[in-house]
């Protein structure tokens, strides 16, 4: 049986142990250990939060991550333009050398690099090999989806229940929330029953204050959750929305 002291960790809202590979927080070791055994069992285990494109290592992650964030650190000294990743801003730097000895064989345009040339290729071709990972749009070049990924920043109306997290499609916000399995975040200060949901506590309190909020505009009969007053309203031959 867990001891004493084992059980008084739920009770509180700090979370000490850390998940090193999406940043989800629990208040026990255990939650953590079977978090990551549970969510983070594939060749890929860093998954980005807002397009979930898979990674097998961190650094390769956090230098997506940054196309979400705005972050750009990675500064040319030459002429201060900042990029996500330290390879393109690599790939940037050759254009100050002046050549372009990769050229395409369908126009007369020539690249710096091979990469650039490869992506370029793609605009004579009606193959759009890069596709957003939240509305299956396609494009020919990778410039292009990640300037389309902006797009989604704001446009995010599905928000979870738990940590808050916002989401442009309602599978996306399916899929996050498997990574709060079943633990039960959310604990009652005065009886310390647990929910997975802080509106699901937030109805449970009402038990405890009395408090009810949601009133019939016709009998003035007053109900804490509104899925009562709704059975309640039945009654009066009526129905909100």
């Amino acid at each position: 049986m867990p001891s004493l002291r084992q059980h008084r960790v739920i009770h509180t809202t700090e979370k000490k142990f850390n998940c090193e590979i999406c940043g989800s927080g629990f208040n026990r070791k255990s939650s953590l250990n079977k978090h990551i055994s549970s969510v983070h069992t594939t060749d890929k285990p860093f998954t980005c939060r807002h397009c979930y494109k898979g990674f097998s290592e961190k650094n390769s992650y956090l230098d997506h991550y940054r196309i979400h964030t705005y972050e750009k650190l990675f500064k040319c000294e030459k002429c201060g333009e900042k990029f996500f990743q330290k390879s393109q801003l690599a790939s940037h730097s050759i254009i100050h050398d002046g050549e372009r000895p990769f050229k395409c064989d369908s126009c007369p345009k020539a690249f710096h690099t091979k990469s650039n040339l490869q992506d370029h290729i793609l605009i004579h071709s009606n193959k759009k090999h890069f596709v957003c990972g939240i509305c299956k749009k396609g494009f020919n070049r990778n410039s292009y989806l990640n300037q389309h990924y902006l797009s989604h920043q704001n446009d995010k109306k599905y928000v979870c229940d738990i940590c808050n997290k916002s989401f442009s499609q309602s599978s996306n916000l399916k899929c996050h929330r498997l990574i709060h399995g079943s633990e039960k975040s959310h604990t009652c200060e005065v009886c310390g029953t647990g929910f997975k949901t802080r509106r699901l506590l937030n109805r449970h309190g009402m038990k405890h204050t009395k408090e009810k909020p949601h009133s019939c505009e016709i009998c003035n009969k007053s109900f804490a959750r509104k899925d009562s007053l709704n059975s309640h309203l039945h009654t009066h031959d009526v129905l909100t929305d």
